[in-house]
């Protein structure tokens, strides 16, 4: 019997900061998968750079020789990866040609991958709080690890606002029908409807080792902290009181090994004097942490929700070739990814004060002698262009260099932008 290898699904990580054309349109405009996969092969066919560049993707090394045993094989792909495995060939009475792994995969197996950083730190350049809570990865799969999924997505559904929330500039709210994305102008926070759907985010970012820190915001000072591990019935696991240095110094070491096991969702809930409180849905696997992975992706053979299937009822593989020859395609799941929202601010080179002209003033305020833009913008690797403030004309400026946040007096996100004296940017004289 002759065997050969057919995909069992792929993966793809949709990033603004890579799938940003230079005319501002990016692949987040598209609300059909099947335009999303042409925008990623024209993009491929043009040789962009996508997400790969600074990610790898591999199976655990603890687990690498079991998955290679059943006839697995992880291929990379435009922006992504896909999974294959060993099969054989069989034909259907109606004629359809279909595909049986050539080992049986166990109902319960989680096909495990990493995606491990190479190059630039993703963190750089993705959408993200800039404090948080933990040293964590993000955790993604096709069997309800964060409840309900919307296919084709893997990412947890955007949470509705919350008026007693603190945002960071960039975060992610969804009424169910628009998201909306947080930002500070003049000192006051505000939303701006965006493009796309599923983005992941903090609440994805949910997996850790049983022995981590977490970390406190900035605010409120606290001579109290509870922190209480709960099962994902509630009930009590342990509770931990923090101690006054850790209060101090905003941070709670926290040991729960022995308690977690890999299987389980959890709840870590944290409540404080000042009326403090804090919740997190958290996972736990010590030995995949150890590996330092930016993100795990866990695929189920036989999910909950029946359109994140691997494997039908069959024992068969999703994709197969009908009679016409058109392809019934494999299971194509997506994770799309925002980029960091915020203001650029220019200085010269020189410390000298930089010069307001007309043409600048529709992009720009004067804040001392920096310029800074009127419009926050998503960060992108090939997107130069500034917008008005009432967006209608474009205008090509320096891009940041380095990505290196910071926040100014009136609470903006910020990168700072050293410019040379020219004629787009004159210095008072």
């Amino acid at each position: 019997m002759k065997f050969i290898y057919k995909t069992l699904l792929k993966q793809n990580i949709l990033h603004e900061y890579f799938l940003t054309r230079p005319d501002g349109s990016s692949v987040f405009e598209l609300p059909q998968q099947n335009d999303r996969l042409n925008f990623l092969a024209a993009e491929y066919s043009l040789d962009k750079e996508s997400i790969n560049a600074d990610l790898r993707f591999i199976f655990p090394p603890s687990e690498e020789k079991s998955f290679e045993n059943a006839g697995l094989k992880i291929i990379p792909s435009y922006s992504g990866f896909r999974i294959v495995i060993r099969v054989y060939e069989e034909t259907l009475a109606d004629q359809t040609k279909v595909f049986r792994p050539a080992f049986t995969l166990p109902p319960d197996l989680n096909i495990t991958v990493l995606a491990v950083k190479i190059g630039n730190s993703p963190e750089l350049y993705t959408n993200g709080k800039l404090r948080k809570p933990f040293n964590s990865a993000y955790l993604f799969g096709n069997n309800g690890e964060a409840g309900t999924k919307q296919f084709p997505y893997l990412s947890a559904t955007i949470p509705a606002v919350d008026p007693l929330r603190t945002y960071d500039e960039g975060e992610l709210t969804s009424d169910g029908a628009t998201v909306s994305e947080f930002f500070i102008d003049a000192g006051v926070g505000n939303w701006r409807a965006i493009d796309g759907t599923d983005f992941a985010g903090e609440k994805d970012r949910n997996l850790l080792p049983a022995r981590f820190t977490y970390f406190l915001p900035a605010s409120p000072i606290l001579s109290q902290l509870k922190i209480e591990l709960k099962d994902a019935d509630g009930n009590i696991l342990r509770t931990t009181e923090a101690e006054n240095s850790e209060l101090a110094a905003r941070k709670v070491s926290l040991d729960f090994t022995g308690i977690v096991d890999d299987a389980q969702t959890y709840q870590l809930v944290a409540t404080g004097d000042n009326g403090f409180q804090d919740f997190y849905l958290l996972h736990f696997n010590t030995t995949l942490m150890n590996e330092h992975p930016w993100a795990v992706f866990r695929f189920k053979t036989h999910p909950s929700q029946t359109t994140y299937r691997l494997i039908d009822d069959e024992g068969l593989i999703i994709r197969r070739q009908s009679p016409d020859g058109s392809w019934l395609p494999e299971p194509n799941f997506e994770v799309p990814f925002k980029s960091r929202f915020v203001y650029w601010r220019f200085l010269n080179s020189r410390s000298k004060e930089l010069n307001l002209t007309a043409e600048l003033g529709n992009y720009f305020t004067k804040e001392g002698a920096a310029l800074v833009t009127k419009l926050a913008r998503p960060l992108s690797r090939d997107y130069f262009f500034l917008k008005k403030q009432n967006p209608t004309d474009e205008l090509y400026v320096p891009n940041p260099t380095s990505y290196e946040l910071k926040s100014d007096e009136k609470g903006r996100t910020v990168y700072e932008i050293r410019v040379p004296e020219s004629e787009l940017f004159p210095v008072v004289v």
